[in-house]
């Protein structure tokens, strides 16, 4: 049991590690997960002692709490998902936006541009001049 309250603590770990690197606010769960390795460790304590009746018991409760983390985790791995998903699109559309922006201002300026560069190229210009000796 005790074995098993290991394992289900480090699915607990691992799906919170997830959980943070996907971006989500992990700190409520992290307390669960304290209380989850509390209970594992006072089982080992327990076990070592040869006090198998409360290992067992104190196993079963650590299973119930990574447990517990894991049901909170999974609805705040979906959450975190959802978030990622909606922040990609707003970046993709306000990219598209930007790229659309900088090309309208690009043919104005370059417009604006032409126009006084041909101005500025007439003014320069020599005239030519008929002499007529």
């Amino acid at each position: 049991m005790v074995s098993q309250a290991e394992d289900s603590l480090e699915a607990a770990y691992l799906s919170v590690l997830k959980a943070e690197r996907m971006g989500g606010d992990i700190s409520e769960i992290v307390t669960f997960l304290n209380t989850a390795l509390e209970y594992y460790s006072e089982a080992e304590i327990a076990l070592e002692s040869r006090e198998y009746d409360a290992a067992v018991q104190l196993a079963g409760k650590a299973v119930e709490a990574s447990n517990a983390v894991l049901e909170a985790d999974i609805g705040l791995i979906v959450v975190a998902g959802h978030v990622e998903e909606e922040a990609f699109r707003n970046q993709l559309f306000l990219s598209s936006v930007m790229v659309c922006l900088i090309v309208l201002f690009s043919f104005l300026g370059w417009r604006r541009f032409k126009v006084y560069y041909i101005s500025r190229v007439m003014a320069v210009r020599p005239e030519v001049v008929v002499d007529e000796s």
